[in-house]
Order: C-alpha cells, then structure tokens, then sequence
C-alpha cells in the first residue's frame, strides 16, 4: 500500500497503459452503471445508529455538543461471507481514522442488503462492500428551538477498493473527462484517471485527471479547481484508510496491510463517471445528475 514518490505528471502517465473494454471517451452506461441515491433510515433505526456512533466519539475523547447541532458518519462494513450476513460500522473520527467496529442489529443488516441490491446491483459478487452512514441531530437548543429529532441515511455503496464522489465534485470531474464531447438525454459513462500530489507542508493537495480515449488514456491533463480538489484528495485518503483497516481478505493481504500508510506523496486510481441525463428532456426536469468513482 505504499505509494513511491513520482512526479505527479509520471504517476498520471503511469496509467496510459490502461484500457478499457468500452474504448470510447463516452458511452452508454451499462444497467448496472446508474446512480445511486441515498436511502433515509427508519426513526427507530436512525436513533439506534446515532446514539451508537456517539457513544464511539465520545469513548474516543471527541467532543459532542449538548442539544445543539450534530453530525456523525459512519463506514458500513458488511460480509456476505458469513452466515447470516453481517454488518458493522466504523465511526470516521476527526483525524480521519476509523473507531472501533460496531455491530448493527439484522434488521437494518437487511434493509442495508436490500438498498445495494437496488443501488448497485454489479456489486452482487461482491463479499465485501461498505457504504456511508450519516446521521444528523437537531437538539432542543437549535433553531427552531425546544425540537429534538435525529435523521440518518445509506449512502454511496462501494467495493473496498472505491472513493465515490457526489455532486458538485462529481460535476467537474465528469466535464474535465468529457471534455468537447456533447452529454446526451442517457445514461452515460466518462472514462479515464485521476491522480492527486500531497506536498509536504502544504495542504492544498493538486489533482489531475486524464480522459480515455479510443482505450488508451489522452494526453491532455486538466487540473481539479482549488475548490474542489481537497475534497478529492480527502476522498481518496480515507479510501486508502478504509482499504488498510477493511479491505484485506486473505492472510497475505492482511500482512501486506499491516505496514504503515502514512500519507503518500502521490495517489492515483482508474475514474469513471456516470451522468444520467435522462430527465433533461421534456418529460424530466431538466437537470443532470454526476456521481463518480475512483478505483485505487
């Protein structure tokens, strides 16, 4: 998992060898390619997953303000490999790294299973997959006052190896990738890579993506906004933490894992977007919707 330390430019060339079987810059997206949104908890549910990953920052010394605003997220891990399928969270803490693994009760087990099933059906082979879990409060000392509710969502399956990225990240990446290339009213995919340089002493990551084009990946590099980058980068880290502390199956994947990560100098990883114009028409609503993933 160590990354070498390469010019930016060399770790984007590093990838020109890359194809896929598609070859076009944009295509039609396969069925199993769309989008997918994100699923609200049950009350019940999302009080349950709440006071759970509060009690994980709080046992990890992070401060929780009393009946005010709060946020808390969440990585589901969750096994097809066992029987009967199981599922843990692992709460995302201020530094980034991951608190200790709680277990989640059958039921939402199943209703998570079910939302992939829908979401992101090619993740079926899948014996692993994680997902986002988000919770919001609203204590009695927020506006509007003296109201207290918690709302939770599942969000962003994924494969162990994937950074998942929603709009308006998403948007950027997608037209850098596109680049001249019109967007029609269909499900269509954007193909290429995107490799992001961690300079020390800076925290202004700088991030390039490179579209593919009849297979191979173009020459042209265009460069992530300063706005949008860090999150980017940010994206891709915890995907590399979350790979470390989650994704080793087998014992020599395990060992390999237990080296340090540290922070690398360079990262890099195969990017495909889906861009689902079919609302644009007459019959939608006009508006396209982006979400991209990186596989490291």
């Amino acid at each position: 998992m160590k990354m070498r330390a390469l010019p930016l430019l060399a770790v984007v060339a590093s990838l020109s060898a890359c194809k896929t079987g598609g070859g076009a810059e944009v295509k039609d997206a396969a069925p199993v390619g769309g989008l997918s949104d994100a699923m609200p908890l049950a009350k019940d549910d999302g009080q349950a997953l709440y006071l759970l990953m509060m009690s994980v920052e709080m046992n990890a010394g992070v401060k929780v303000p009393k009946d005010q605003l709060h946020g808390t997220h969440g990585v589901g891990h969750c096994r097809r490999d066992t029987e009967p399928q199981t599922c843990q969270v692992f709460v995302r803490l201020p530094e980034g790294e991951l608190g200790a693994p709680q277990p989640l009760g059958g039921d939402l087990v199943d209703k998570l299973e079910g939302f992939v099933q829908k979401a992101r059906p090619e993740l079926a082979k899948e014996k692993v997959y994680l997902l986002d879990l988000t919770c919001d409060y609203l204590g009695k000392k927020s506006p509007p006052y003296d109201v207290e509710e918690v709302s939770c969502n599942a969000s962003l399956p994924r494969t162990t190896r994937e950074a998942v990225f929603d709009e308006p990240v998403a948007v950027e990446l997608a037209d850098q990738l596109r680049g001249e290339s019109p967007l029609g009213e269909k499900l269509m995919t954007l193909v290429g890579s995107v490799a992001c340089r961690f300079a020390e002493g800076s925290k202004r990551p700088a991030c390039m993506v490179r579209a593919m084009k009849n297979g191979v990946l173009a020459e042209k590099v265009a460069e992530v906004s300063a706005r949008n980058a860090p999150a980017v980068a940010k994206k891709m880290l915890e995907a590399s933490t979350d790979l470390k502390t989650l994704g080793a199956e087998t014992k020599d994947a395990k060992e390999a894992l237990d080296k340090p990560l540290g922070t690398p100098k360079e990262m890099a990883g195969a990017l495909v977007c889906v861009v689902d114009g079919t609302k644009v028409g007459a019959d939608g609503n006009g508006t396209r919707l982006y979400q991209c993933r990186v596989t490291l």
